[in-house]
């Protein structure tokens, strides 16, 4: 009998590894698209705190899914010494670097009505 086809439990470290890809694959989008979602679904606000509010609750929610996938592949890498998390760790922090917040998008959030509702740089 082949030896892939004998019953060996899967050791830890593979579903780690298999977890670690899953999720980098899987969080990536889900951050992204919920940030484009909890922007773009709300009705515009009038009120420019209001849409600093929406938009700042969006931005960290984003942060902070994004966070999690990368302290999991860091802690993966920890727990079961491979060296292959460090790429998933790479696309993550590429990833972040085009989530920073972004003036023109919170602009075009709020509906500025009057001057003393405007927002500044």
């Amino acid at each position: 009998m082949l030896p892939a086809l004998q019953k060996h439990p899967l050791h830890p470290p593979v579903i780690i590894d298999q977890c670690s890809i899953l999720l980098t694959i899987i969080g990536i989008p889900v951050a992204l698209k919920s940030f484009s979602n909890k922007i773009n679904k709300k009705p515009r606000p009038n009120d420019a705190k209001k849409g600093i509010k929406i938009y700042k609750k969006a931005f960290l929610q984003r942060l902070y899914l994004l966070s999690f996938v990368i302290l999991w592949n860091i802690l993966a890498s920890v727990i079961s010494h491979n060296r292959n998390y460090i790429w998933l760790i790479i696309i993550l922090f590429i990833t972040l670097l085009f989530c920073k917040p972004s003036f023109p998008e919170l602009k075009n959030l709020i509906e500025i009505k009057n001057k003393e509702n405007e927002i500044t740089e």
